[in-house]
């Protein structure tokens, strides 16, 4: 089992212990005449890949770790791996994905990523932990933030996000500009 593969979103190929998904998920409107920001640009990779995450965490309470990345074309497309074991622990998941992007990176496929995965964390002006999801996002020009969503579910059962803050990552992912 692919470990994104809750949704039909992911389709994994066979080449090999680590897999990446080959569908676009989305493609930019009018491309060539868009000339966007780094920042403009992982936010619209986010904002592809954060549906499915709530979506998932809305119908089971979970969800596992998945990643995304903006081709140099600026589609965007899944990413999952797997090695064989159909739970691995969440950290193994996140270094076989960063190993995904950083190979990618090295050899000029990718504009952006993103790796979305759940924390708990204390936001700002909190002083409690909270459940949040972990969007740590990277661009081909250095620039690297972590986005936490805290989120709760509602009595319905529905992930409702609060606002979200941003700290920066460590830009090792294209490495340094």
């Amino acid at each position: 089992m692919v470990f994104a593969a809750a949704t039909s979103a992911v389709a994994a190929d066979a080449r090999g212990p680590t897999r990446e998904s080959g569908s676009p998920a989305r493609r930019p409107k009018n491309q060539d005449s868009m000339t966007k920001m780094p920042k403009e640009e992982c936010e619209d990779l986010m904002n592809a890949l954060l549906p499915m995450v709530k979506k998932l965490l809305s119908e089971h309470g979970e969800f596992c770790t998945v990643g995304g990345t903006m081709q140099t074309d600026g589609s965007i497309a899944f990413v999952s791996t797997y090695d064989g074991d159909e739970h691995p622990p969440s950290q193994k998941v996140i270094d076989s994905l960063m190993e995904v992007f950083r190979a990618g990176a090295k050899q000029k496929k990718y504009k952006a990523t993103a790796l979305i995965y759940d924390i708990r964390t204390i936001p700002p002006e909190a002083t409690e932990k909270t459940d949040a999801v972990a969007v740590r996002l990277d661009h081909v020009t250095g620039y690297s933030v972590v986005v936490a969503f805290p989120y709760q579910f509602s009595t319905t059962h529905e992930v409702v996000f609060a606002h979200p803050f941003v700290t920066k990552a460590g830009a090792d992912i294209f490495g340094k500009p």
